[in-house]
């Protein structure tokens, strides 16, 4: 923007930047909360009117985690405060380099290790073995 002064000098005034404010942060968790909520109550009413299940299929497993990630990347992408604030950080060029595969390829192999060691050697996930941990086996399985 530019406006003339007195001395019909030309003077240019800096636009002013908005910044990502605690108050915009507020708002995009209560939008994303707010969004999940209101689908909630469509789809509980569309469960509702033809019998169906969807509520449960939603809410179960893993499910519930993808819807919710959903939403909030919609949000982040349709509230503009937020798409402004997260557009400079979408770098890609690291992966133009050949040391990010190998420190992910390396990464995916110590995971495998540790989880093989762990499954394996030492039991740690064994079913037989908590059994065996918690004496279970003497537990009464009733409520009373």
């Amino acid at each position: 923007m530019s406006t003339l002064s007195t001395n019909s000098e030309l003077v240019l005034k800096p636009k002013k930047k908005k910044e990502f404010t605690y108050f915009t942060l507020l708002l995009f968790i209560v939008l994303g909360f707010g969004l999940q909520i209101i689908a909630g109550i469509g789809v509980a009413i569309y469960d509702k009117v033809t019998g169906s299940n969807m509520t449960g299929i939603l809410l179960e497993g893993p499910y519930a985690l993808l819807v919710d990630a959903a939403f909030f990347l919609g949000v982040a992408v349709l509230y503009r405060p937020v798409r402004r604030f997260l557009k400079p950080m979408w770098n890609f060029s690291v992966l133009k380099e050949r040391k990010t595969y190998v420190y992910i390829v390396v990464g995916f192999l110590i995971v495998a290790a540790v989880q093989y060691v762990m499954l394996s050697f030492l039991n740690v996930e064994s079913a037989d073995q908590q059994q065996k941990d918690l004496n279970q086996g003497s537990f009464n399985q009733t409520l009373l």
